[in-house]
Order: C-alpha cells, then sequence, then structure tokens
C-alpha cells in the first residue's frame, strides 16, 4: 500500500496500492483485516500512468 486518502466528504476512503496487475492487487485487498472479516468492501479501480503531460510541453 502507498497511501490512504479521505474522500473531501469523510463518505469513504481511497488506499493506493502498487501491484504488476489487477490479480495481483486483488490478493493484497483481500488480505486486509476488514476484507478479511467482511466488514469493509473494496472497489479496486485500475489506473496508468498519466503521459498527457509530455506533449504540452514539446517544443
Amino acid at each position: 500500500m502507498r497511501s490512504i486518502y479521505y474522500i473531501a466528504d469523510m463518505s469513504g476512503a481511497v488506499l493506493l496500492v502498487e501491484a504488476d496487475n489487477l490479480e495481483n492487487a486483488q490478493a493484497i485487498v483481500a488480505e486486509f483485516p476488514m476484507a478479511r472479516q467482511n466488514v469493509l468492501n473494496f472497489e479496486i479501480i485500475p489506473l496508468k500512468p498519466y503521459t498527457g503531460l509530455e506533449a504540452l510541453f514539446k517544443t
């Protein structure tokens, strides 16, 4: 896990987890104590790097 953020209205949290692929991310999250006890549900949203800034600064 890299970092944790609250959603601004405090309706939940966002956990940033680094993994090689979706299956590894699911395995990591499945080991969280709150997931193992079925206390919290986790939604995994795969992300990829944003590369659009490079185009803005090309000369």
